[in-house]
């Protein structure tokens, strides 16, 4: 926060909420109540379990300090993602939100709740690109941002051998968010919010922790759309989450019949046998593992959740996601046709003529392209662009509710261009806090226009669910016939993009998002 916006920070409304009254910030026209919490800190004997009730307080409490997050190993710590981190400490009592309201007045506003990227692994609802003020001024809405349990604390699977207490630990994290949305449920009226008009929305693993809600049980009729942006939707098994927590039990010389000893084991401790973990199985198996109860199956894996059969969704991607995984890669932007092709080959398992192949026809794709450039292509579609793709043409298939695809094109001219459209260049337009992102999307007189048509599109969405906005030409809904996407840039364009024989080439080789982390 600037100083001139501290200057402009004074004491908010008082709200009272089923566990008391609290007080948050006026700035700028926006009422902002930090660090409220919507579940019991899951420290302690409460490590592992699923969220319990918050208590209760006497008096006002202030709501004025953002809240810690999820202990995280810290990773894409450089200048173009540093706006999407937060730069608060990091503590286990970590289940608390944050509320962006134009006035806490009883007027029924749509709601919409942020879950944040970082795979499951880390991130934080607090990072300066995500202060939802911005969006809720411009769309009188009410935002929500939340923090929860990831990794190891949110989600770990010692199998049947543990004891009763870890029923829940597998899907801890989810559960978190399960958490929240009752708080929603149960208290946004009083911050000016319609519980009956909830839109989560998150990108990345936020993406992912939507579509994971979209099949929970729990979490039936607490929203009623979701927005999914570039999410890979991979997901563990469960005999690869016990295969992790064995390992991790194992540093300590413990069975998984022993798992509850790790109650007592510090959280720098417990969070470095994690990383140890992941770094032996080359993958990482700590996220959201279907448990037949709390999550029934693999986000869809088998179809369109009929869970959540009458929910429109938006889902799409950025057009060049992949550069994020190069960035720090040293000589990956040097590298050459065969290069990328073993790359290819390496990571899919690959005969080198199927390698060759998908590589000559996402080279004839865009003429011109260096080595690096096609090699991002195949992986920008493998881990992003094909799943949204299935989720959008399996809802369609549903035939309930209508699924809105887009594809964000415009490319940043910062860093001399580089890195075009990569993953999470949306999000600040979303948010409308550019400025806070400047390496990744420079400045300029462009920006602002931009922003009000993605702005103005999530707004639309979360009011009505359709995305149709000012400034947009006519967005359909997707079909699987003529897989209408709407191409977000300076001048959006509405355009029929049904997969081209390079994903076809993707697809006949059984390619899918992988978990491993070698890129």
């Amino acid at each position: 926060m600037s100083v001139d916006e501290q200057i402009r920070e004074t004491d908010g409304a008082v709200v009272s909420t089923t566990l008391g009254k609290l007080r948050g910030v006026s700035r700028n026209g926006v009422e902002i109540f930090r660090g409220i919490p919507y579940a019991a800190p899951p420290t302690g004997d409460r490590r592992f379990r699923a969220p319990a009730p918050a208590a209760g307080w006497s008096g006002i409490r202030e709501a004025k300090a953002w809240p810690e997050s999820c202990p995280q190993e810290r990773r894409f710590d450089t200048g173009l993602l540093r706006w999407y981190r937060s730069a608060m400490t990091e503590n286990e009592d970590c289940l608390y939100l944050n509320v962006f309201t134009p006035a806490p007045d009883g007027k029924k506003r749509p709601v919409m709740v942020w879950y944040h990227g970082g795979a499951f692994a880390t991130g934080a609802g607090t990072a300066p690109g995500f202060e939802g003020s911005a969006l809720a001024r411009r769309g009188d809405v009410v935002v929500v941002t939340v923090n929860h349990r990831l990794n190891v604390f949110g989600y770990f699977h010692p199998g049947p051998d543990a004891d009763d207490n870890f029923a829940d630990s597998a899907n801890a994290g989810m559960l978190d968010l399960v958490a929240s949305l009752e708080w929603v449920r149960d208290n946004i009226a009083a911050f000016g919010g319609d519980p009956d008009s909830v839109t989560i929305f998150g990108e990345s693993g936020g993406g992912g922790k939507v579509g994971r809600l979209l099949h929970m049980p729990a979490a039936k009729g607490l929203f009623h759309r979701a927005i999914l942006q570039s999410s890979g939707l991979r997901s563990a098994t469960p005999e690869q989450g016990s295969k992790a927590a064995a390992h991790l039990l194992e540093q300590f010389g413990w069975t998984p019949a022993e798992a509850a000893k790790l109650r007592d084991v510090p959280s720098d401790k417990l969070l470095a046998a994690r990383l140890k973990t992941v770094d032996a199985l080359g993958f990482d198996p700590f996220e959201p593992i279907p448990d037949g109860h709390n999550l029934p199956e693999a986000p869809f894996s088998e179809g369109a959740p009929e869970i959540s059969a009458g929910i429109p969704i938006m889902i799409g991607t950025c057009n060049n996601e992949a550069y994020y995984l190069l960035i720090e890669q040293k000589g990956a932007f040097e590298m050459t046709r065969e290069d990328a092709v073993g790359r290819i080959q390496a990571l899919n398992n690959l005969e080198k003529a199927a390698a060759e192949e998908i590589y000559t026809l996402y080279d004839q794709k865009t003429p011109g392209n260096k080595p690096v450039d096609v090699y991002a292509d195949v992986l920008t579609d493998q881990r992003f662009r094909m799943n949204s793709l299935r989720c959008a043409r399996l809802k369609a298939e549903q035939g309930t509710a209508p699924a809105y695809l887009y594809r964000f094109t415009w490319n940043s001219p910062a860093q001399g261009g580089k890195y075009r459209a990569i993953h999470t260049i949306e999000v600040p337009f979303v948010f409308g806090t550019m400025d806070t992102a400047t390496e990744l999307v420079g400045t300029g007189p462009e920006l602002g226009p931009l922003c009000d048509k993605v702005m103005g599109a999530w707004i639309a969405f979360a009011r009505t669910g359709d995305p149709n906005a000012p400034g947009l030409p006519q967005w359909d809904p997707y079909d699987g016939e003529t897989c209408g996407t709407m191409l977000l840039d300076i001048e959006p364009t509405f355009v029929q993009d049904p997969p081209g024989p390079e994903l076809q080439a993707l697809a006949g080789n059984g390619i899918r998002a992988s978990l491993s982390r070698t890129v």
